[in-house]
């Protein structure tokens, strides 16, 4: 075996930030992906080759935070607009395939608005170290320490995922995860699974 294939078995696919407990989808892309890498673990560098650059464990746990990320809101939001792109006349040019509407909706959902969420990018909430905001006396304001980790090799990697999101296995990976979601989302909500507070 070689040193390549023994480098991509020792990774571990593990976010930057754990999943959110409140918010299902998080770990269950998250369950699916560490499903899919360790059925194939040569999948990952096959997703990432473009990018030209080693795959390590920064671009593992890069991979991993963007799959958490695709479960929440946000995510689900970037995931919708990019299919909903799918639905436009479909003309002979490389931007118009699966890839490359993804990737235009990614590049729309990763602008930098100055009035929504204090002005980070999506990239920036994706990878954050820690959490982006802090409180203070009055409000909460944005920590920009949180991003100084992330790179433009953090950027390839990111529109890598972006790319394979469009690809046949995600879109099958997202109707696996679509019935979980949901079952999981009405589990959380239920009374039957809720302790009983005691009486007064």
């Amino acid at each position: 075996m070689g040193g390549d294939q023994e480098e991509l078995l020792e990774l571990l696919h593990t976010p930057i930030r754990p999943p959110r407990a409140g918010t299902p989808g998080e770990g269950i892309y998250l369950q699916l992906w560490q499903d899919y890498m360790a059925a194939d673990p040569n999948r990952l560098h096959s997703i990432l080759w473009s990018t030209g650059s080693s795959v390590g464990q920064r671009e593992a746990s890069v991979c991993a935070s963007f799959m958490s990320f695709m479960g929440c809101n946000c995510g689900s939001g970037f995931t919708h607009a990019a299919e909903q792109m799918l639905t436009i006349g479909v003309q002979s040019s490389p931007s118009t395939s699966a890839e490359g509407r993804f990737l235009m909706a990614w590049a729309l959902e990763n602008k930098r608005y100055r009035g929504v969420n204090g002005g980070i990018r999506t990239i920036e909430a994706m990878l954050a170290k820690s959490d982006a905001f802090v409180a203070t006396s009055f409000d909460r304001r944005v920590d920009w320490d949180a991003f100084s980790d992330i790179t433009t090799t953090d950027y390839d990697t990111v529109e890598c995922m972006v790319a394979w999101w469009a690809c046949r296995d995600a879109t099958e990976m997202r109707s696996i995860a679509k019935p979980m979601i949901e079952a999981e989302t009405k589990r959380i909500q239920s009374r039957l699974f809720k302790a009983k507070e005691p009486s007064a």
